[in-house]
């Protein structure tokens, strides 16, 4: 039996070479995500057209590679075969499309910058202008995504999340702290009060965000007995999340910079508050490339906590540091936004 997946691996190796190669990139979209729908996000082919492909796939190689059921896939243990005799050939294309990018006259003046959806829509967009003042041969494609981008497979250049990246290859630095506190609107707080304390929260209505880089049990730590209608509405992204709190659909974690992007919200339960870390993560391979080096100088600059507090790794209630937006440090993103 052990002779026998010795020998295995090597000949599913030789049955690659009359395979086509993206029926591989797709399967290994799969294998990583252990969805199709994930993959289909992440390869922007639909649904059917990667079932499509892997069934093909299957049929080539007679063997069934994922086990299908209402949780999700699973690779069998061909497809986990596969998945080991084709990391060579993923890891080859990524180090030659890198090649081919940095050589192609195209792309030269574009760095593509991956960013958790608050903080590219509610924090570097509005200082876009900022980078393009000193940069304007360098053109942004912002990715602004719920999931962490994936630097090694050529989804962004520069990364920003909240968890730091498992790579080791890759150069991370850690840029500044996210300081989270609940807020009301103004609105919300009239017609219902603040809550007293963190068990009197449970009396008020919730708003509620999950996605990949945000906790899904944040609330069953703060509130593990919350009752079943105490979430009133639940997002998957940032811009959702923080509309519906500054309109008035209930109480929600939100940045402590929530402020200077609008004074529709202000902190409740002043006490309580929550820290993430916030990296910058990119392949040593980019690092010395112009257009990438000045985009993580703009990057690194954007969360400066000597300009922006909010970021240091102290908490500053920002009552505390409302002066700074006042003076002109922050701009307003969304006329809906706007101060009252």
């Amino acid at each position: 039996m052990g002779k026998t997946s010795k020998q295995t691996v090597p000949v599913m190796e030789q049955s690659l070479l009359s395979i086509d190669w993206n029926d591989i990139r797709i399967f290994n979209a799969a294998a990583r995500s252990s969805s199709f729908r994930k993959a289909s996000a992440s390869t922007g082919m639909s649904v059917n057209s990667i079932r499509r492909r892997i069934e093909s796939l299957e049929q080539q190689l007679g063997s069934p590679l994922f086990l299908r059921d209402a949780t999700g896939i699973n690779l069998t243990a061909e497809g986990i075969e596969l998945l080991k005799a084709s990391a060579k050939m993923v890891e080859a294309s990524y180090d030659i499309s890198r090649v081919v990018r940095s050589k192609s006259k195209e792309h030269l003046g574009t760095v593509k910058i991956g960013v958790t959806e608050g903080l590219g829509t509610f924090w570097l967009v509005p200082r876009l202008v900022e980078f393009q003042r000193s940069n304007s041969a360098i053109s942004l494609d912002l990715k602004c995504t719920m999931s962490p981008a994936d630097t090694r497979a050529l989804e962004a250049d520069v990364a920003v999340q909240l968890s730091r990246p498992e790579d080791n290859d890759a150069i991370v630095m850690r840029v500044g702290f996210l300081h989270l506190q609940l807020f009301a609107s103004h609105d919300y707080i009239r017609q219902h009060g603040e809550p007293e304390s963190l068990q009197d929260l449970v009396n008020f209505k919730f708003v509620e965000q999950v996605s990949p880089q945000v906790s899904s049990d944040l609330m069953s730590q703060l509130i593990p007995n919350a009752p079943e209608d105490f979430v009133a509405v639940r997002t998957n992204t940032s811009s959702a999340h923080a509309y519906a709190i500054s309109r008035g659909a209930g109480i929600g974690v939100l940045p402590t910079y929530a402020r200077a992007v609008t004074k529709r919200v202000v902190p409740v339960l002043r006490d309580l508050h929550l820290t993430r870390e916030i990296y910058i993560t990119y392949p040593r391979e980019v690092r010395n490339q112009p257009r990438v080096s000045a985009a993580i100088k703009w990057l690194k600059a954007s969360f400066d906590p000597e300009l922006y507090p909010w970021f240091d790794e102290k908490f500053i209630a920002p009552d505390q540091f409302e002066q700074r937006f006042r003076s002109g440090n922050v701009v307003h993103l969304f006329e809906g936004f706007q101060d009252e």
